[in-house]
This record gives C-alpha cells, structure tokens and sequence, in this order.
C-alpha cells in the first residue's frame, strides 16, 4: 500500500511538473487584422433605350442598332430616326475596378436584345461584359447601345424589351 501511494505522490510530483513547466513556457502574440471597408455599389437605370419607330417586317427579320452614342443603324426601315442610348449611373468606391455584364431579359415575341456596346472606365464591353472598370468617384455615367433583332412575328404597337445591367466589384 506504501508503495502505491508513493507512486501516486510521485505521478502527482511529475504531473504537477509537466503542466507548470508547459505553463512557464507560455508566450502570447498580439496580432491585428486588416479590413478595407470600400462604399457599396450603386446603380441606377437613368435614360431608357430607344430604337425610334421602324416598320415591321413582311418576313423574315432585321435589325434596328442603336450605339452607344444614340446612333442608329442596321436594316430595319426607319419611319422616326429619333434614337436614344441607354444610360445608367454606377457610383461606388473611387479608383476601385468593377466588372459589368448585360443580360436580355426580353419576354416579347419577335424580338430580342443583344451585342450590347459601351465604354465605362477606360474598358470597352466584348460579348456583352467587361472587367477591370476604373470608378473615378463620385457617379460615373455608362451610355449603352445594342441590336434589336425584330422578327415579323413581332405584333404592331409600342412594345419595351428589357435588359439588366449588373455591375460588381473585381
């Protein structure tokens, strides 16, 4: 029994040893953390599209093409030529890059949206997006332009195809 409790004094000793030798070789570092809280982005829809007033076609399909300068264009046959690009408002961080993506969101018969043109931040739009877009601060104005593919299924009236513009930090 004596021998039992020395053994268990002794385990007791070297425990005790072991916790307060690996207590005495504690070392605590103080370390920071960094975060760069950026402005959210902002965009709004400021002028709509408009592709003026065209005929539509017997057969078959054109093309009505407003630039991104309000020019218009293609083979669709003009009966008013007043055209408008479309603009939108990004605002966001300055000098931070954005990437932007236009999508056709048209649901009308007949007709689709598509080879969106624009320039924003010194980066020109290729298959409908582009990247690396310098905000310069404040709000920066992004004038769009596109093709208007009218089928002759499309019914006569006034009709608002759509697309969305999405706009995201790189």
């Amino acid at each position: 029994m004596k021998s039992s409790i020395k053994k268990l004094l002794a385990g007791s000793v070297l425990t005790g040893v072991v916790f307060s030798y690996s207590a005495a070789n504690a070392v605590t570092v103080n370390n920071t953390a960094t975060v760069d809280i950026v402005a959210p982005l902002q965009v709004v829809a400021n002028n709509d599209m408009d592709f003026g007033k065209i005929v539509q076609p017997t057969s078959g399909s054109v093309t009505a093409v407003v630039s991104n300068t309000g020019v218009l264009a293609g083979t669709a046959d003009y009966i008013d030529t007043t055209g408008a690009q479309g603009t939108v408002d990004i605002s966001g961080a300055s000098t931070e890059t954005v990437s932007i993506t236009i999508t056709d969101t048209t649901a009308i018969t007949g007709l689709s949206l598509g080879s969106f043109t624009g320039t924003f931040g010194g980066q020109s739009l290729s298959a409908n997006s582009l990247t690396g877009a310098t905000l310069t601060g404040g709000t920066d104005i992004f004038n769009i332009g596109a093709t208007l593919t009218v089928d002759s299924s499309v019914t006569t009236g006034v009709h608002n195809p759509s697309y969305d513009v999405e706009v995201t930090y790189d």
